[in-house]
């Protein structure tokens, strides 16, 4: 009886050893959570986020790999203050900032573009340019793309009027309401 206990622990520690480490029902619940600004891509979770933010519609387009996946309303530079043109990085990011050059002004969910200070963070969007550089983006949104992994993301900031304008066919994106810039879903 020994020789068949031993051969029965022997099989049980075999097959406990070879078993997966955890369910489908586990690895279901380690994919990125859905994206409440736009369709969730089909692109693999390994491609790499891009945005482009056209100065001249004051919009904001976030992509994974080609296929766009979210857009919104933005509020760049002002006269004299406006917005550089050109492609940045995303060299860093903090949920609480605040501005060294203005008056420690919040910079909520700031991800840096360029060594003196521009970025992308929370801030008011009424439709037209109004900050000191930066790149405002509503609330919700900034909280959302600061949650994307998004240090080395491409930011290509441009001025051209014939840039794509927001993909509003069958897909819900980010609006918002001209007077509060605060964001409202719509299909």
């Amino acid at each position: 009886m020994r020789a068949g206990s031993f051969t029965a622990l022997a099989f049980v520690v075999a097959l406990a050893t070879t078993a997966p480490l955890h369910s489908s029902a586990q690895a279901q619940s380690d994919e990125s959570t859905p994206n409440p600004y736009g369709r969730v891509s089909a692109q693999p979770p390994d491609e790499r986020l891009s945005m482009r933010v056209n100065l001249h519609t004051q919009w904001a387009y976030v992509y994974r790999g080609d296929n766009q996946i979210a857009s919104t309303p933005i509020s760049s530079g002002r006269r004299h203050y406006r917005t550089p043109t050109g492609t940045f990085t995303v060299l860093e990011k903090q949920k609480t900032y605040h501005s060294k050059r203005y008056h420690h002004a919040p910079m909520p969910y700031m991800q840096r573009l360029t060594s003196d200070g521009v970025a992308l963070h929370a801030g008011s969007v009424p439709r037209h340019p109004s900050s000191h550089g930066c790149v405002h983006l509503p609330t919700h949104f900034a909280q959302w793309l600061y949650n994307q992994p998004t240090v080395g993301m491409k930011v290509v900031i441009t001025d051209e009027p014939s840039a794509p304008k927001p993909d509003l066919s069958g897909s819900m994106v980010a609006s918002a309401d001209a007077n509060s810039g605060e964001t409202n879903s719509a299909e």
